[in-house]
């Protein structure tokens, strides 16, 4: 079986029109995020291989290629491992994550306030099914670095007759 292949880059990049097509994934407008991926292929023919389209916000990522997988990087700085989770089901990759500020007791005056607590969470759907049983994650310096494989299909298979 061929290995998997990923658009050239520019294509994966999101773009802020990919992310307003991106709240339509689900519910009555579903068919919005299709007729987007469809335009993409007629307006950039150029781009060869699988998109891999995302839902949800708020960590930056690299999806690449590398030995017959692909790879997720994901920048979650501040966030400690067990705060973090992956999770494979069919062609999706999610990672989720929480964040808690501690209280403190004594009462600021806030003119900005940008330190970030609650929770995000973000889905990749690659071209195909992914083999959860290949899904490595690494946590270090803070990113979070994901090696998951396409499923191997068995397509065909000879049956000899008795």
């Amino acid at each position: 079986m061929a290995a998997p292949t990923l658009p050239r880059e520019s294509s994966i990049v999101a773009t802020p029109i990919d992310r307003l097509f991106d709240m339509f994934e689900e519910g009555p407008f579903s068919g919005f995020n299709r007729m987007r991926r469809m335009m993409d292929a007629m307006l950039n023919p150029g781009a060869q291989g699988a998109v891999v389209s995302a839902t949800g916000d708020g960590i930056p990522v690299n999806i690449y290629e590398k030995d017959n997988a692909y790879v997720v990087e994901a920048a979650v700085p501040g966030y400690k491992r067990e705060d973090l989770t992956v999770e494979v089901i069919g062609d999706t990759l999610t990672i989720a994550g929480k964040y808690e500020t501690k209280t403190e007791e004594e009462q600021k005056n806030y003119h900005r306030r940008e330190m970030r607590h609650g929770s995000f969470s973000r889905s990749f759907s690659f071209p195909g099914a992914l083999d959860p049983k290949s899904v490595t994650a690494a946590f270090e310096n803070g990113i979070l670095r994901i090696s998951v494989r396409p499923e191997q299909l068995v397509h065909s298979t000879k049956v000899p007759i008795s």
